[in-house]
């Protein structure tokens, strides 16, 4: 059964050799995912979810009518819990450019540090050291390692779900009742974040009580689900706002990508994500093989069959309902991850045990996992460093046109344009058009305005056989123009 041990006021002390054991996953940390946080520019969906906090943080909108431009449409897409409290970040900290940078940090950070708490609360207080593994795992995930760092409400949401499985962890062996309830909790929060992906999470108490108590209880399935269910009619009775975004996003999001209406993330097959899982955790899958070919003549420590399988079950839960649709994104996969790895973690804890002892048992070896682990943290450390102030490369177009229109705008003191695709077959440059608003509006304050017609319009077009709207062409490049038109009453 799980043994949980009070964390309050204890320290993590460990050996030499599992300090040098976790260098690794920490050079890797900071390799891959400090160093692109550093970086200037953004994944577009990143720079949505930002340009909506600062907003938010700006009295341009509100949670029910979050607002991606000062003067644009209602964005209905996602809940945004996740840019709400990103807000905070701006208001506080004022709106510097590196503002979603510490917020995505603390997003990062704190996953790491809940996944260790989940893990803690499980294994006996000696195999606690045993992290190093599933958190070397988890930052070998490619998805990780694009994901965090650009603002992604997967991100979020993965911490708020396992947040809420340590605390049931916590809860459960005083009072399974509470227990139930703060997973109620924990999913009804989870659904303003990235809407039902975080529904699988009600089948832990139930699964935990069946597959570790060995009992079977209804009331685990059905307080959490109540609480949920609770939630939801309270406050669509209590708020006609809240009732209006959430009927406007179920019914443009959600049944729409059921029924395969949306044009973006189409995959071939309803079952591609699991092609997607196995191909973007590779390394880590290669890892955990490698690991069990260990013998275990002398096994160490003991087991967690149960736990692993409560975990791996889990995993499970939270990637199968991809199936409904053919909307896939290899992203989709992210709140999964930590259950997957902590469930294969928890399989493997003797044979870790084992390796690590075996470490331990050479001097040779000691100094070799020392060496490694501090010459990586070096390496990575200033690695990370290098990519202060950079800019991706796939950005540093899209960020030149950005700077060069907000001069033309700026001249004109114009801060807002309309934007229009000129034909159905667009130039490669209409690929960065939505990203090239987003930028004018992240670094420049300059607003898309759908609303009404305004004098400046920016144009993408095939770069064959297009002819300009009548008016001033303050700046034309290839696949794109910024004209100014006249408008009656100016």
């Amino acid at each position: 059964m799980f043994v949980l041990y009070p964390i309050t006021n204890r320290r993590l002390r460990l050996p030499t050799v599992t300090r040098s054991l976790y260098a690794i996953p920490v050079s890797m940390l900071l390799a891959l995912f400090i160093g692109p946080i550093l970086r200037d520019g953004m994944f577009l969906d990143g720079m949505v979810y930002t340009n909506i906090a600062r907003n938010l943080a700006a009295g341009h909108g509100s949670f029910w009518q979050p607002l991606v431009y000062r003067e644009g449409a209602v964005f209905y897409e996602h809940p945004v819990l996740l840019p709400y409290l990103q807000s905070f970040f701006f208001s506080a900290l004022g709106d510097g450019r590196y503002v979603e940078d510490i917020y995505n940090t603390v997003i990062l950070l704190a996953t790491v540090g809940t996944m260790y708490l989940v893990w803690s609360a499980v294994v006996e207080k000696t195999q606690r050291k045993l992290f190093f593994f599933p958190f070397l795992l988890w930052v070998l995930g490619q998805e990780n390692q694009l994901r965090f760092p650009n603002t992604m409400l997967e991100g979020g949401t993965t911490l708020l779900l396992l947040l809420t499985t340590w605390l049931y962890l916590k809860f459960q062996q005083r009072n399974a009742l509470v227990a139930q309830f703060v997973v109620g909790a924990g999913v009804f929060v989870s659904l303003f974040c990235k809407g039902p992906i975080g529904l699988f999470l009600l089948v832990l108490p139930f699964a935990y009580r069946l597959l570790i108590k060995r009992q079977y209880s209804w009331s685990a399935l059905i307080v959490p689900a109540g609480i949920v269910f609770s939630g939801f009619t309270l406050l669509l009775l209590w708020s006609p706002e809240a009732q209006e975004f959430i009927s406007t996003y179920f019914r443009q999001q959600i049944l729409a990508a059921i029924a395969g209406e949306r044009t973006e993330n189409i995959a071939a097959s309803r079952f591609d994500f699991a092609g997607l899982l196995v191909l973007m955790n590779l390394p880590a899958l290669i890892l955990v093989g490698l690991v069990y070919l260990l013998k275990e003549k002398e096994p160490i420590g003991r087991t967690y069959l149960q736990e692993s399988r409560l975990f791996l079950l889990l995993g499970l839960a939270a990637i199968l309902p991809l199936v409904i649709t053919i909307k896939q994104a290899s992203y989709y996969q992210i709140p999964s991850l930590p259950f997957f790895i902590l469930g294969g973690s928890l399989f493997l804890t003797r044979r870790l045990s084992k390796l690590v002892a075996w470490v331990e048992g050479s001097t040779i070896r000691r100094r070799t996992v020392r060496t490694l682990g501090g010459s990586g943290l070096l390496v990575s450390l200033l690695y990370a460093g290098s990519m202060v102030g950079t800019l991706d490369r796939r950005d540093v177009t899209t960020v030149d046109l950005a700077d060069e229109i907000a001069t033309v705008l700026k001249n004109h003191q114009e801060p807002r344009y309309n934007f229009r695709l000129a034909s159905d077959s667009i130039g490669p440059a209409s690929g960065n058009a939505y990203s090239l608003m987003s930028y004018l509006y992240r670094y420049h304050w300059l607003s898309l305005n759908d609303r009404e017609k305004v004098p400046m319009q920016l144009i993408f077009h095939s770069t064959t056989g297009y002819v300009p709207p009548e008016g001033n062409v303050l700046l034309e490049r290839d696949g794109y123009s910024l004209v100014m038109t006249e408008l009656d009453g100016r």
